[in-house]
């Protein structure tokens, strides 16, 4: 793969983690009581999914070698 797919991948896979914590960690936030579960369970998927994006983008090489 190029360097601008990996950087496309990279991008997907940021807003598809803030997209689930979007609906899985603001929902578990406001309902009464709060959903604690939820909260934490969709943070943790937040992280995984930023950690991918990083390491996919830890395969993009400079132009300059």
């Amino acid at each position: 793969m190029n360097n601008n797919q990996l950087k496309h991948i990279a991008a997907a896979l940021h807003a598809i983690a803030f997209a689930q914590f979007a609906v899985f960690g603001y929902t578990g936030l406001i309902i009464q009581p709060v959903a604690w579960v939820q909260l934490i369970l969709s943070t943790i998927g937040f992280f995984n999914i930023e950690c991918v994006a990083v390491w996919v983008l830890s395969y993009v090489r400079d132009s300059e070698n």
